[in-house]
Order: structure tokens, then sequence, then C-alpha cells
């Protein structure tokens, strides 16, 4: 965004649970890309669509510092040509086996079907989409990768989504997308998202560019593809076949 940090804005900030709040009023007083010292870190904060797309847009890279120096790099750390490297074999990978092709959308949709067999299985009653759901995205995984699925009552399956779960709610403490987190630009949007959706009388999908789930440009994920086909299948085929309903 700029060739020297020092022409960066710099602002006072004062970081707890209720981070987002404070940045979005510096944003008001400093524009939509400013910074702030966070310890031995220059922080960079962008607070609009336009300003991040161009961001995106211009640095395929990520910073050579890490808020974890001890960890080994992993995909979303690495830059320059080890990322390129790494990102050119995820989507071959992806796409020999599958990935864009209709046989793709079958393989799911059958898996799918065993998803909702199991949820029928429970004769009405209330259920937990989440112990389902994880073995059943799971199993498109193993699909595409080891050309079998599990079943939903084997161990080792259920073991490798027992140490997930784990690892998901561990790495809470230390992932450093979760520290700020900033959803006031879809919060804010709601009215306007209710009204573009009554225009089209619910027959259509209303997309906002301000919904960013898989990052974008060049660093967007090699299977946001994947990952939308799958909750575009899971949310219709649930929906068409279950009553859904808020947890008491």
């Amino acid at each position: 965004m700029t060739a020297n940090r020092r022409e960066m804005k710099k602002t006072p900030v004062k970081l707890n649970s209720f981070a987002y709040i404070h940045l979005t009023e510096l944003a008001k007083n400093y524009g939509s890309v400013f910074s702030f010292k966070c310890g031995q870190f220059d922080v960079v904060v962008i607070n609009e669509v336009k300003a991040i797309e161009e961001a995106f847009k211009n640095e395929l890279a990520c910073p050579n510092t890490s808020f974890i120096p001890e960890f080994e790099p992993s995909f979303l750390d690495m830059s320059g040509e080890p990322w390129r490297l790494q990102r050119r074999v995820a989507l071959t990978i992806l796409r020999n086996v599958g990935l864009g092709k209709s046989t793709l959308e079958g393989k799911i949709k059958e898996e799918i079907g065993f998803f909702i067999e199991s949820i029928k299985s429970t004769h009405g009653a209330k259920v937990d989409f989440n112990e389902f759901i994880g073995l059943s995205v799971a199993n498109n995984v193993s699909i595409l990768m080891f050309g079998h699925r599990f079943e939903y009552n084997d161990p080792i399956a259920i073991e490798m989504i027992h140490n997930t779960k784990q690892v998901s709610e561990n790495i809470e403490y230390f992932n450093k997308f979760l520290f700020m987190p900033s959803i006031t630009s879809l919060v804010s949007l709601a009215a306007r998202f209710s009204s573009d959706y009554n225009k089209t009388n619910g027959t259509k999908v209303v997309k906002s560019q301000n919904f960013m789930t898989f990052s974008g440009g060049k660093r967007i994920c090699p299977g946001a593809t994947l990952a939308l086909i799958e909750l575009f299948f899971y949310l219709v085929s649930i929906v068409q076949n279950f009553r859904v309903s808020a947890p008491e």
C-alpha cells in the first residue's frame, strides 16, 4: 500500500475485547488505511473493501515475521516463491481429483445422501448437526484424496474428528486472526441486505462484496470453490428435508 512505512499514519491504540469498535472510530479520523504498533510489530488496519482489494492485488506475500516465531511456517504464512510453488501444487492436486468438474458435484451429493439418511435414522429426535456434518464433510475430502469414505460410526473417523475439534478449540488462544474481529461491515448493512433480498422476491442470491470468507486476490483459499459448493448443497438439502430451529 505504501513504499515507505514512515508514510503510514501512526495512531494511538488501546486493545481490548472490543478493539474493533476503537479501530472503527480511528478509521473515521485517520482514513480507511492506518497503522499502529503492537509490541514489535507494525500492524496495518484496512477498513474499506476497495482498499482491501487493492492491497491483495498489489502484494502476494505475507510478512516475514510471525506472531508465533517458534512455529514452522504453514501454507498461510508462506511468501514469495515457496508460497507460489505450494499454491501451484495445491491447485493442480485439486483439479486432478475433480475440482471444477461435474463428477465432483455428484460425489458430494452422494455423500449428502448418506448424511441425510443418518439424521433421519434418529426418527425425529433433536439433532446437533455438528455431530454429523463434521464426519460428512471430512468424507468429501477423503473421497477426493483417498478414494473412499468412512462410515459415521467408524472409530478412526470419529477419532480424527475429535482431534480436529480439539485443535480448533485450542488454536483460538493463539490465533492471530481472532484477535480483532470486525464484522461491523456486515452488521451495519443488515437493513440494506434485507432490502436487496426483497427486491429479488426471494428468488436470487444477493452477493455482497463485503463478505470475504476466503480472503481475496491471489491469496484466496485454494479450496474456496469446494467449500462454497459444499455449503450450498448441504444447506439446500437440510432445508428441504428438515425443520431447523434455534436451540432452546
